[in-house]
């Protein structure tokens, strides 16, 4: 995605939920001292499997955003094989190994155990 690696070089901050004119994307990076221009990357959290109707959703969000947005992530623990992604749009598998998300847990056994990876199309 255009933008995105150049922004993980920079100072960056991380924003839970903030509403947009169409909705609440779940999170939002953007530089935490932007110079001119700021650039914001939205990312759509999906518990489990998500759906043409997620994608449509982060779609949406990136539009709002322009010109400020590069592009979103989706992030979800099942992405189908058959999702048709945009160039815009980067795709990311989250599993937690061995976490219970039936109970409560601490914070770092979650961090310990998040397993991110780039799912390329």
């Amino acid at each position: 995605m255009t933008g995105f690696t150049t922004l993980l070089d920079q100072d960056i901050e991380v924003l839970g939920e903030r509403a947009l004119p169409e909705g609440h994307v779940d999170l939002l990076i953007r530089e935490s001292e932007p110079v001119g221009q700021a650039t914001n990357i939205p990312i759509e959290v999906k518990l489990n499997r998500c759906s043409d109707e997620d994608l449509t959703q982060l779609r949406g969000y990136i539009q709002q955003l322009q010109p400020e947005c590069p592009g979103g992530i989706l992030l979800a623990e099942t992405i189908p094989r058959s999702f048709d992604v945009p160039d815009d749009v980067s795709l990311v598998r989250a599993s937690l190994d061995g976490i219970d998300m039936g109970e409560p847990q601490p914070i770092s056994e979650m961090l310990s155990a998040l397993r991110l990876e780039s799912v390329e199309r």
